[in-house]
């Protein structure tokens, strides 16, 4: 029975964070219609500063909070919203996807070579990539409290249990039982017709956007004792977060809420009680994929029932009638051009670095065929490059 409230109370510290993460995902897809993958990008952004500030400039822990979560989170959001998010709103899902892994890519890496540059000129920063045991909001170090044989909580996991808890109610509130909450779910459902009450739907936006960020802001500065400073690990939260978001079908705060700390809780009882994933490697970190991709099939089948197939015909082929030496013989020449090269010309470090271009280039023409023919976007395109048969 210890064994099982410890495995209970920690998940619940991990699924706190997803449940946090999940319902900033909820609240932008709510106003906006737009899934962020660079949600679990502005947490760690949040987490680089809060450190800096922390640790590297000696600022008091909550004051360093309170500036991030409630001025550069939001900012933030704020800025991106008018930079890309509204004008991403009106296109299309795969320039919508694009966009969003890039700032994936992009926040991280702007927010080391900060780091980097203040170094250089002498600033008082710590060296922040792949940091770990960091401190937190609380107590520093943290303060244990034993609740029965073998079973304990610091005051980091109370701070992320009350303060998600909090959170998650104030965001209900806020979407079903104010004006703002009703106007920023009129702006999903006709965005047109929002305007022509009267309703600035581009302002909804903004403010939609600095909510989020702010929870972003805020997950990530909880999650720093947990997380440390590595992007890899808030790029893994945010996809399980999404997990959480899917259970709320991306509107639903409370069922989002609930998701996450569920996921939290599945993680640890698989890795303590699932004998046989022990055996199988990585099973423990796939178990909210799992679900992931059972709830996607769900609501994929919903939507397709609800829907009505289109009779579009495909485009046409603009060189359906051109002679094969226009559709082929450039390609062809190039194809045998690039074959001398590698075997004759070339040196040996510029054919390897020709062998990785090709296949690279033959993971993005999968695109081509997944996107451009199969109209189905995939980010798992790559993962195949590292499967090997027998």
């Amino acid at each position: 029975m210890g064994d099982l409230l410890v495995f209970v109370l920690s998940g619940l510290v991990s699924g706190a964070l997803y449940a946090l993460l999940a319902t900033g995902l909820v609240l932008s897809y709510s106003a906006s219609g737009l899934f962020n993958f660079a949600h679990g990008a502005t947490a760690y952004l949040c987490a680089l500063v809060f450190y800096e500030l922390h640790s590297g400039l000696g600022w008091p822990a909550v004051p360093a909070a309170l500036l991030v979560v409630c001025v550069l989170a939001p900012g933030l959001g704020w800025g991106l919203d008018r930079l890309m998010f509204r004008r991403l709103a009106r296109v299309g899902e795969s320039a919508q996807i694009v966009a969003t892994i890039g700032l994936l890519v992009a926040l991280p890496a702007a927010g080391l070579w900060a780091v980097e540059l203040l170094a250089d000129a002498g600033a008082p920063v710590r060296p922040a990539e792949n940091q770990f045991g960091l401190p937190g909001v609380g107590p520093s170090p943290a303060r244990s409290w034993r609740l029965a044989d073998g079973v304990g909580v610091d005051s980091d996991q109370l701070i992320t249990w009350a303060v998600t808890a909090v959170v998650a109610a104030a965001l209900w509130v806020l979407l079903r039982h104010t004006r703002l909450g009703l106007r920023l779910r009129a702006s999903v459902d006709d965005r047109s017709l929002t305007e022509l009450r009267g309703i600035s739907a581009d302002r909804l936006s903004s403010v939609a956007w600095m909510i989020a960020s702010g929870l972003a802001g805020l997950a990530g500065v909880l999650a720093t004792p947990l997380l440390g400073l590595s992007a890899h690990d808030f790029t893994l939260f945010l996809f399980v977060s999404a997990t959480a978001a899917v259970i709320g079908r991306f509107a639903s705060v409370p069922l989002a809420f609930a998701g996450g700390l569920g996921l939290g809780v599945l993680q640890n009882l698989v890795a303590g009680y699932a004998s046989f994933a022990e055996s199988v490697t990585g099973f423990r970190t796939a178990v909210p994929f799992l679900i992931l991709f059972g709830g996607l099939l769900v609501l994929t089948r919903r939507a397709r029932t609800a829907g009505v197939a289109s009779a579009d015909s495909p485009p046409p082929d603009h060189l359906a009638g051109a002679p094969w030496g226009r559709r082929w013989g450039v390609w062809a020449a190039g194809a045998g051009l690039l074959c001398v090269a590698l075997y004759t010309v070339t040196t040996p470090f510029w054919s390897g670095l020709l062998a990785q271009g090709l296949a690279v280039g033959l993971v993005f023409l999968s695109f081509t065929v997944v996107t451009g023919l199969g109209a189905m976007v995939s980010l798992a395109q790559a993962t195949f490059v590292t499967w090997r048969g027998c």
